[in-house]
């Protein structure tokens, strides 16, 4: 009888961990200016595990069979590099590089990334300067990069690969979510303009995306329905977010003080220190938060699978 409740602990325990998810996450340690490594846990906050251990990795993503991790290196504010490499930081290879890249997220069918970067042809879109913009590209690396859209700062994969959600700059300063078809075609915009809008994720059901504005975050539904606030832990803002695979919870990046704090701004400007931390929201609000992990960890993401 002993043999069977301890084996019965083991699968559900199992079950748990799949249903929470694997996360890998970036972690600061605060030297500048872009001193980050990536680390791997249980969705529970245990187990942790780190994968690299070069001070530059950062914005990790999982494949869709929950094997390997896409993540960007930068070197200096001049120098990116998109890289894959197994989950457990084995078998890296360099798949792109160019001046700077934001983050990079499979398609659902692994063929290809919708990445966030910057390349010289954005600066003959506009008199205006134009940061970043939104690129598809083959999965293996090779093959032309094809810009969806310019001025995007983070972007979505719908569950089905059928469309993405992003967020876009435009007037200058302000923000908004939009989902458009995977080739571009057929954008809509679900949000009015906001400061600081950003983080879209779409869930995996396939009901919500989900995005932050100053410190909050929201879901909204796919055609700018039903908006509502995520309950925030009290004292936290929270910005980056990735859904469990329930889509019942969003593991949210915190930080103990103002929003701009804690890491390296996207222009590379070290911004003031502050306590950062990975949560556990439910969508719901009816149970608490749940503090995850390590400190000083954000820009987490969560596999689907096991």
């Amino acid at each position: 009888m002993g043999r069977i409740s301890f084996l019965l602990s083991i699968v559900v325990t199992a079950t748990a961990i799949a249903q929470e998810g694997r996360i890998v996450y970036t972690k600061f340690d605060g030297l500048p200016p872009w001193h980050s490594d990536l680390y791997r846990m249980n969705g529970d906050g245990s187990e942790r595990v780190a994968l690299t251990r070069d001070g530059q990795s950062r914005n990790p993503r999982w494949s869709p069979d929950g094997k390997r991790i896409v993540f960007v290196q930068s070197f200096a504010m001049d120098s990116s590099q998109l890289v894959v490499m197994d989950a457990d930081g084995k078998k890296r290879q360099v798949l792109a590089r160019m001046s700077w890249i934001g983050s990079a997220t499979w398609s659902p069918d692994g063929s290809s990334f919708a990445m966030v970067a910057r390349t010289p042809s954005l600066a003959t879109l506009s008199q205006d300067p134009i940061w970043s913009g939104l690129y598809l590209l083959p999965a293996n690396g090779k093959g032309k990069l094809r810009l969806l859209f310019p001025s995007v700062a983070t972007a979505s994969w719908s569950p089905d690969g059928k469309k993405i959600a992003f967020a876009k700059e435009g007037p200058r300063g302000q923000w908004s979510v939009w989902v458009s078809l995977a080739d571009g075609t057929g954008d809509l915009r679900l949000t009015a303009p906001e400061p600081d809008l950003g983080n879209v994720a779409w869930s995996p059901d396939g009901a919500w995306i989900s995005a932050q504005t100053e410190g909050k975050i929201f879901v909204i539904r796919e055609d700018g329905r039903g908006r509502k606030a995520v309950p925030m832990p009290r004292g936290w803002l929270c910005r980056s977010t990735a859904w469990t695979p329930d889509a019942r919870h969003l593991v949210a990046s915190c930080s103990a003080g103002p929003v701009g704090c804690g890491g390296p701004s996207s222009t590379g400007q070290i911004l003031p220190p502050c306590e950062l931390r990975l949560f556990r929201l439910p969508l719901d609000g009816k149970s608490a938060a749940v503090r995850l992990g390590d400190p000083q960890a954000r820009e987490a993401d969560v596999s689907l699978r096991e």
